[in-house]
């Protein structure tokens, strides 16, 4: 009987042994098949509303030194456009000469703050250091003359300002090409000029800095 026994406990521990590790195997996951899952996948992109994209804004102003709607063009570099002066072609001392720019942003530009600056230039000679003149915004070009400049106009620069003064005033720009600045400038050989500026020839530049708002 004692022998049966330990057989019959030696049969059980195995049998014991024999479920453990077969327990083992599954919970490994060898030699069954995995069960099988769902999946699904969810793709988005950046946009606007329901269009698709990310953008960046648009800031650009151009000029117009004509009276046409045409004519609007970019001149980011030096020399730049000429603005046409009536009768600077022979000034004597006492004279002043009128000449504009127009100013706008382009379709889907933002809004902005312009900076006026003059261009000190190099080698300049007696006739740049003599000359004097003023600047500032009218409501048309009509309006840049001297039966109207200086009556009203918005000043950016006073008159008799020498053309090498520091100087840079400031003023706003619309939108969207929305409404143009018109920047009227007056130049002036002063009364008393002394006779040896006679026959020369300067060429002031100016240069307008803008910055989106």
């Amino acid at each position: 009987m004692a022998g049966n026994r330990r057989r019959t406990t030696g049969y059980r521990a195995q049998k014991v042994a024999a479920i453990a590790a077969f327990g083992i195997v599954l919970l490994s996951g060898a030699g069954v098949a995995s069960l099988a899952a769902w999946t699904d996948t969810e793709w988005v992109q950046g946009g606007v509303g329901t269009d698709p994209g990310i953008s960046t804004s648009v800031f650009r102003i151009q000029q117009n030194t004509t009276t046409g709607s045409t004519g609007w063009v970019d001149e980011p570099d030096s020399p730049g456009g000429v603005i046409a002066f009536v009768d600077a072609s022979g000034l004597t001392p006492g004279d002043t000469a009128y000449g504009f720019v127009r100013l706008r942003t382009v379709d889907d530009s933002l809004a902005g703050t312009v900076t006026l600056n003059e261009s000190a230039l190099a080698g300049a000679n007696s006739l740049y250091g003599a000359l004097r003149y003023g600047a500032g915004i009218v409501a048309s070009t009509a309006e840049c003359s001297a039966a109207q400049f200086g009556a009203g106009d918005d000043g950016l620069v006073p008159f008799d300002t020498a053309l090498s003064a520091d100087v840079a005033p400031t003023f706003s720009i619309a939108a969207d090409s929305s409404a143009e600045r018109i920047v009227c400038f007056a130049v002036t050989l002063p009364a008393g000029s002394p006779s040896t500026l006679q026959g020369l020839t300067t060429t002031p530049e100016w240069y307008f800095e803008a910055e989106s708002s």
